[in-house]
C-alpha cells in the first residue's frame, strides 16, 4: 500500500497507536477476565483445535478431513485461529487472541480506506473512521470473542479497499493527463479488481451469508455506476472491473465446491 511521505508523521503513526491501544484494552480488560467459551465460541474453537493439532502432528490427512467437514460454517476461521493456538497454546485466551489481532488489522485498514475514499486523501478522515470503529461496543465485543465476525469484517474491508483502488486506476486511465503514466503498469485496473474477487471468495469461505451480502452490494454498486453519465469509457471501466472481480470469486468458489463432499456444500445453497 502506497502512503504519502508524511503519513508516518501525520496519519499512519497515530493510526498504529490507536489500533495498538484498542488491542491492549481488549486483551487485558475483555479477553483475560473472560471465563469458558459460549456455545458458538466452543463450536468454532473445536475445529481450530483440530486444525492446530493436525498441523502440529504434520498430518495432511487429518488437516484435509477437518477442513472439509466444515460445511455449515466453512473452514477459513479455523485455519487462522489455529495459528494462534499453535503460537499461544491451547487456551481460551489464545483462541480469542486471534480476533484481537484481526481487530488491530481492521482498524489500520479502516484508516487506509477512509483516507483513500476522501478527495484529496486526508489523514483526518481515516483517523476519524478508525476512532469511531474503535469506540464501537460491538467491535470491541467481537474482538474479544472466538467468533468469525471479525474475520468477515476484515475481508469485507479489504474487498472495499481493492474495489476503490480499481476504480481509482480506471479513472486515471480515462483521464488524458495520467493515461500515459498508468499504461506503463500492466493491468492497473484489472489487478485490484481481481484481488477483490479472490477476497470475496475467501469471505465466502468464512461465512456464506457475508459473501452473499457483499456480492449483492457490489452488484448494486456496479449498476449504479453504469447509470451515471460517465460515457462509454466509464462504463467499460466498470464492466471490466466487475468481470475481473466476478472471475476472481468464481476461481475460489468453484475450487471449494469441487472438493468433496460437494453434495453437502451444494445442499447449503438450497
Amino acid at each position: 500500500m502506497k502512503i504519502r511521505e508524511n503519513s508516518w508523521k501525520t496519519g499512519l503513526l497515530p493510526a498504529l497507536l490507536l489500533a495498538t491501544a484498542a488491542a491492549i484494552f481488549v486483551w487485558f480488560y475483555l479477553v483475560l477476565p473472560q471465563g469458558p467459551f459460549s456455545w458458538d465460541e466452543a463450536h468454532h474453537s473445536t475445529f481450530s483445535l483440530l486444525i492446530a493439532r493436525s498441523l502440529k502432528e504434520g498430518s495432511a490427512r487429518s488437516l484435509w478431513r477437518f477442513t472439509n467437514v466444515q460445511t455449515y460454517w466453512p473452514f477459513l476461521h479455523s485455519w487462522v485461529s489455529s495459528l494462534f493456538l499453535l503460537a499461544g497454546g491451547y487456551s481460551y485466551a489464545a483462541a480469542r487472541g486471534a480476533n484481537v489481532a484481526i481487530g488491530w488489522c481492521a482498524l489500520l485498514l479502516v484508516f487506509l480506506l477512509g483516507r483513500r475514499l476522501s478527495s484529496p486523501s486526508r489523514d483526518a478522515v481515516g483517523l476519524a473512521a478508525a476512532a469511531l470503529m474503535a469506540a464501537s461496543p460491538m467491535f470491541l465485543f467481537l474482538s474479544s470473542t472466538a467468533m468469525i465476525e471479525n474475520l468477515g469484517l476484515l475481508l469485507t474491508l479489504w474487498i472495499l479497499y481493492f474495489q476503490v483502488r480499481s476504480l481509482k486506476c480506471g479513472e486515471s486511465q480515462s483521464s488524458g493527463a495520467k493515461a500515459a503514466i498508468v499504461r506503463r503498469a500492466p493491468n492497473p485496473l484489472l489487478r485490484p479488481a481481481l484481488v477483490a474477487g479472490l477476497l470475496l471468495g475467501l469471505l465466502y469461505l468464512t461465512k456464506y451469508e457475508y459473501a452473499q451480502f457483499a456480492g449483492l452490494g457490489l452488484v448494486f454498486f456496479w449498476l449504479s455506476r453504469l447509470m451515471l453519465p460517465e460515457g462509454e469509457g466509464g462504463r467499460k471501466i466498470v464492466l471490466k472491473g466487475a468481470a475481473a472481480t466476478s472471475g476472481g470469486f468464481l476461481l475460489v468458489w468453484l475450487a471449494w465446491m469441487a472438493v468433496p463432499p460437494p453434495a453437502a456444500k451444494w445442499g447449503i445453497l438450497r
